[in-house]
């Protein structure tokens, strides 16, 4: 298949997006604006999934899936061991009596029950991490149901789960939160944007005859809804960050419509190289800078200077970008010399 430049840029874009959910730019009001768009960032991600996993030929598919299976697997407790090591060396100097308590959660049965079973990555290792199993349990399922022939009744589990955004958005209102693990999770992320991204790969041909016009607007019409969800719940109810809404899943699926129609937008530029490439690697390190540099921020006393607070985004997306190119660079070294020694036997 060829790339789609426009669905890599995007990739790209939501990459420093996600980069902005964990470290804000300052105030309230610039955050008002900018932070209900970084919420289609990991919808988007899934839904790019389901768009290149998808296959009219279910043997293609299968392979597809196993082979996505075990690679989303070991990328997955790759990234748990990394940063719980992490999180020990940094305990180590912030404050070593805590080295302790995350060495005993390994024997702590109901951590690994709630990992395991209800997806909640738990911050110590790498709670934004959550994304990786998720994918990973929705690719499981739906292989499952391919080997069963059942695929189809995933599309109405993935109506049903939108249910959820409703009773999100209620229960914030009656002064509470649901769980992260309840919201973040195969079930109400993974399977529903997975499949709407499988959705729309199947049904390519009809899109393509989509008005060009609407495919535009569609967009610009859901970035000002997103926006406008937001303030209306904080004048109207008094709180704002909703963990996801119905517009932001839309807006993401509407970029995927977009790509279709303009396949080769933004081709001369290198975002789409770089988001082909990089982005799931900056997704997955960005949070080591986070860490390192809110830390230096609380011990040096700077983490309200303006400069740092409007710097800092920048700062963690240009450090995991510069460790995506490197971890990809030695990826093509070793790939190189492992086909050399092939070609000399």
């Amino acid at each position: 298949m060829k790339r789609n430049a426009l669905i890599d840029l995007f990739r790209f874009v939501c990459a420093f997006m996600v980069v902005l959910i964990h470290i804000r730019f300052p105030g309230d009001f610039v955050n008002g604006f900018i932070f209900p768009l970084t919420r289609m960032a990991v919808p988007f991600f899934f839904m790019v999934a389901g768009y290149f996993l998808a296959d009219e030929n279910a043997v293609r598919m299968k392979q597809k899936l196993n082979k996505q299976i075990k690679t989303v697997f070991w990328l997955f407790a790759g990234t748990m061991l990394v940063y719980f090591v992490y999180r020990l060396l940094f305990m180590a100097v912030q404050s070593p009596k805590e080295v302790y308590t995350i060495v005993s959660s390994l024997w702590n049965w109901s951590h690994w029950y709630r990992f395991l079973a209800i997806n909640e990555a738990l911050a110590f290792y790498a709670e934004h991490a959550w994304y990786l199993m998720a994918l990973l349990y929705a690719m499981v399922i739906i292989r499952l149901m391919l080997e069963y022939h059942e695929l189809k009744k995933l599309y109405w589990l993935a109506a049903l789960s939108l249910l959820w955004v409703p009773l999100l958005i209620w229960q914030k209102g009656q002064g509470g939160d649901a769980p992260a693990a309840l919201v973040r999770n195969y079930l109400t992320h993974g399977i529903p944007c997975l499949m709407a991204g499988t959705w729309i790969k199947c049904n390519t041909q009809q899109i393509l005859k989509w008005p060009r016009k609407l495919v535009i607007a569609l967009p610009v019409v859901l970035v000002l809804l997103t926006i406008a969800e937001r303030w209306l719940f904080y004048l109207w109810l008094g709180y704002g960050d909703l963990s996801v809404s119905v517009s932001s899943l839309l807006l993401a699926a509407s970029l995927i419509v977009l790509s279709i129609h303009f396949p080769k937008a933004g081709a001369r530029t290198p975002f789409p190289k770089w988001g082909a490439n990089y982005s799931l690697m900056i997704y997955i390190f960005h949070m080591i800078p986070v860490y390192t540099l809110n830390a230096m921020a609380r011990a040096w006393g700077f983490q309200n200077v303006t400069w740092y607070r409007w710097g800092a985004p920048f700062v963690v997306f240009l450090l995991s970008f510069g460790f995506a190119v490197l971890w990809e660079g030695a990826k093509g070294k070793l790939k190189e010399r492992k086909q050399a020694k092939i070609a000399a036997i």
